[in-house]
């Protein structure tokens, strides 16, 4: 029932952005929504910057609601390497197996605080994921995290899903930096 409505309210969207398209286009179109969170953070740009790149970070601000584990089982490194792939079970809550998920890091742009990373999963077959961070003054800045998601049939239902994972990450990042 809930691929159902999930398929009718892709429709009725793509009706409205695109009249154009006949009705067997669009069944047979894949629906790729975009979810944009956002967020200020009492921290200067080069200290955030900082702890983006870390590995470690993303399972800080993660957990409990999402666990990211190496498939192989050895530790991530550090810092993200660009163009590396880490394979990797997802886990919700720290317990319930979401399947294999795997993040590339497409790219680290230091100069305009852009890391880009390529990721896709059992559910989720195309995430394209952008971290930004625009400082505001020297001791704030505007965190964003702008989602492309494609989860064929399930596409409404993980959009509706990145919006509670990012903006519970972005809770955990102002809890850590205000520490």
């Amino acid at each position: 029932m809930i691929l159902i409505v999930s398929n009718l309210i892709i429709i009725v969207v793509s009706l409205i952005t695109f009249p154009s398209l006949d009705f067997k286009t669009r069944i047979l179109c894949k629906a790729i929504l975009k979810a944009i969170i956002k967020t200020k953070l009492p921290v200067s740009r080069d200290v955030l910057w900082n702890e983006l790149q870390k590995t470690s970070s993303l399972m800080h601000v993660s957990f409990p609601l999402l666990a990211f584990v190496p498939i192989d089982g050895n530790a991530f490194p550090d810092k993200w390497a660009v163009q590396r792939e880490y394979p990797l079970k997802l886990r919700f809550m720290n317990f319930l197996p979401l399947g294999r998920h795997t993040i590339k890091i497409a790219d680290v742009n230091e100069s305009e605080c852009r890391i880009l990373s390529h990721e896709s999963g059992v559910i989720a077959k195309r995430w394209i994921h952008l971290l930004e961070v625009t400082p505001i003054d020297e001791h704030c800045v505007e965190y964003t995290d702008s989602i492309d998601i494609d989860a064929g049939p399930f596409t409404l239902l993980v959009w509706l899903f990145a919006h509670v994972f990012y903006s519970y990450r972005q809770y955990r990042w102002r809890l850590t930096l205000s520490k």
